[in-house]
């Protein structure tokens, strides 16, 4: 079990600490969920690096 605490803390993210207990165990599935399927993805593979959620006609 990862400790999101320490990792949102050292991102910056300013998360109260109740709120971030709320969430831990579904970030806690969502990593074992999501693990597995690490090891199908080649090391030469680039990541995703644009992702917008937004809508793009508003900006």
């Amino acid at each position: 079990m990862k400790n999101w605490q320490a990792i949102s803390h050292a991102m910056g993210l300013d998360i109260p600490d109740e709120q971030l207990a709320r969430v831990a165990p579904s970030l806690d599935g969502l990593e074992a969920a999501f693990a597995p399927l690490r090891s199908g993805i080649p090391a030469s593979a680039d990541p995703a690096s644009i992702f917008n959620a937004g809508n793009e006609e508003a900006q």
